[in-house]
């Protein structure tokens, strides 16, 4: 007895050749929708910068695709994101699985995270049934009652005398899922499917699976009785071949365009699309603008326009950047703080991790948080802020790259690790680790070595992470840093550390082996409370913690001004509010 295997159909890879944005003809299809672009500097800040945006299918009715569960919108905790509201109430799918010998089986549980309401079909034969009323194989979507149901745990259902509807070979299980009306606000549908003999419990279709689906009216023929391999006649957006989509860039205020080569991978576990552009040799201290177009059959229908400005070659007196972390639950604060970030008009972003809560899983979240940072983060004078983006914790679901799978596929990390540094010119450096999410502290501290020596005369050196080492109390500090890393930022004396993850404030006075000590001490600052909800700190952390200047609980960014020989740090809220300054030379 076991599982049908199946795999993704990477059927948009050949078809995903534009994108449909703001401006767009209205009355033209839209195959795509578009987040991002975003500005990205893992590389040379002064001579290069990535855009990364995401390419998300917009899945047309009457077709099979394949995705995976849990299948969904406007919630953001589903794989495959449709676009059904206002357009369509009900979708199809199904999963084959093969049984060797369905006389063993002693017992059949259906698992089901959904909203509003479902069906399921076992071999044809309706099994279970959830907040539906009406016949589905006879009725229109549209006269089926379905009652209200919020998607808020997994329930299970026995499906009663499993020989009965079990069958050698292959089987199919299909399930349509309907919501409450067309403008409901949310739909969702996650399955999975467990069966026990006398021996053992077997996970026949495991969450998160590939299913086929189909949006929209329930299909004719024998659907749920039939798996057909889509590997084959693959399913193809119409009029794809008339979609052109491009990328060019030129100094601002220049007429002299350059087209830019777009490469594209698979989003993992998603039908979407991961797309980007290298801008390389340009020049330091430059604004430039960058347009990403498409067109249809030759017709313009789309239009996405950004700049953005190179990093100064030499060090220049005055320059600024902000940094936190643990940017998003809740997207209004997001699109707030990102707000506050442009109005400083800072160089960069330097942004420590947990940064969609998408815990590798989500990718919907990945979708609003690029919205979000297209939209906001941009200056009064329009250009968009880069960022460098550090891992946290809530990118993963698991201690090692293949368990922060959209992580490394939506930044270009230098030679694909978490732990890398950015160097502006020879004026200042940014060290940039992971602090035990997708690799241990450990296989970092030689490269940790080896890194700040050859940065020891840089005159402004800095480092991040995400996971603090000197925290509040709120959470268990991480030992590890403490033991590997802290005596390498004292050896080489980085000026200060950016720590992030227990949604609070906090500033340290400069630590050096654990004590206060401002002639050798490296300044600790963090604690990830971007766009997040923020935590208690205990009182006691005073008393215990005299190496701790300030805390609060508070959502903030850190604006960072350095001004010749003095470094200014700001704790800045989302309306401007700045309620804690420290001002140190370095």
């Amino acid at each position: 007895m076991h599982t049908l295997s199946t795999t993704i159909v990477p059927f948009f890879l050949a078809l995903i050749c534009a994108s449909s944005v703001s401006h767009a003809d209205p009355d033209a299809p839209a195959p795509i929708r578009v987040h991002g672009p975003i500005c990205v500097w893992h590389q040379d800040p002064l001579t290069e910068c990535s855009l990364v945006w995401i390419e998300h299918p917009k899945h047309r009715a009457k077709a099979w695709f394949a995705a995976k569960a849990g299948f969904g919108y406007s919630d953001g905790d589903d794989a495959t994101h449709l676009d059904m509201r206002n357009k369509e109430r009900s979708l199809c799918i199904r999963h084959a699985f093969t049984l060797k010998d369905p006389s063993q089986v002693e017992s059949l549980e259906l698992s089901v995270l959904y909203d509003d309401g479902f069906v399921a079909f076992l071999n044809g034969h309706e099994v279970v049934r959830a907040n539906v009323k009406g016949k589905i194989r006879e009725a229109k979507v549209e006269s089926l009652e379905v009652e209200s149901h919020e998607a808020e745990n997994f329930e299970t259902f026995a499906i009663e005398d499993p020989k009965r509807w079990l069958q050698n070979g292959e089987n199919v299980l299909a399930i349509v899922g309907v919501n409450t009306k067309l403008a409901s606000t949310d739909f969702s549908l996650h399955p999975s499917l467990n069966c026990a003999t006398d021996k053992k419990k077997v996970k026949l279709i495991r969450r998160g699976a590939v299913w086929q689906f189909w949006l929209g009216a329930i299909p004719e023929g024998d659907w749920m009785t039939s798996y057909p391999d889509l590997s084959e006649g693959k399913p193809v957006l119409e009029n794809s071949e008339d979609w052109k989509l491009e990328m060019r860039y030129c100094r601002k205020g220049d007429e002299d365009w350059k087209s830019v080569t777009i490469g594209r991978r698979p989003m993992p576990e998603t039908t979407s699309t991961i797309a980007a552009a290298s801008l390389q040799g340009l020049e330091p201290e430059t604004e430039y603008q960058i347009e990403l177009t498409g067109t249809l059959a030759g017709k313009p229908v789309l239009k996405r326009q950004l700049s953005m400005k190179t990093a100064p070659k030499e060090r220049p007196d005055e320059m600024n950047f902000v940094n936190g972390g643990d940017m998003f639950t809740d997207r209004k604060l997001l699109d707030a703080m990102n707000r506050r970030a442009g109005k400083l008009d800072p160089m960069f972003a330097l942004l420590g991790g947990d940064l969609a809560y998408a815990n590798a899983r989500d990718a919907g979240r990945w979708y609003d948080w690029f919205d979000s940072w297209y939209e906001n983060a941009v200056t009064d004078q329009g250009r968009q802020i880069p960022m460098i983006a550090v891992i946290g914790n809530h990118e993963t679901k698991g201690r090692s790259p293949d368990h922060a799978q959209f992580y490394y596929s939506l930044f270009p990390l230098p030679e694909g690790r978490s732990n890398f540094v950015v160097d502006f010119g020879d004026y200042m450096s940014i060290v940039n680790l992971d602090s035990d999410h997708s690799q241990p502290v450990s296989n970092q501290t030689q490269w940790l070595d080896s890194t700040l020596k050859q940065r020891r005369e840089r005159p402004i050196l800095f480092a991040c992470y995400h996971r603090p080492t000197y925290g509040t109390l709120v959470k268990e500090d991480n030992a590890a840093v403490r033991t590997q890393w802290v005596p390498l930022f004292e050896k080489y004396k980085v000026d200060t550390v950016f720590e992030h993850d227990h949604h609070v404030f906090k500033r340290s006075l400069p630590i050096y082996q654990g004590q206060v000590d401002d002639r050798r001490g490296v300044l600790y600052m963090g604690d990830g409370a971007w766009g997040v909800k923020v935590r208690k700190i205990p009182e006691k952390y005073g008393e215990r913690l005299p190496y701790i200047e300030s805390a609060h609980s508070r959502n903030h960014l850190i604006h960072v001004l350095i001004d010749g020989a003095e470094v200014h740090y700001q704790a800045t809220e989302a309306d401007g509010n700045v309620f804690d300054t420290y001002s140190r030379k370095h």
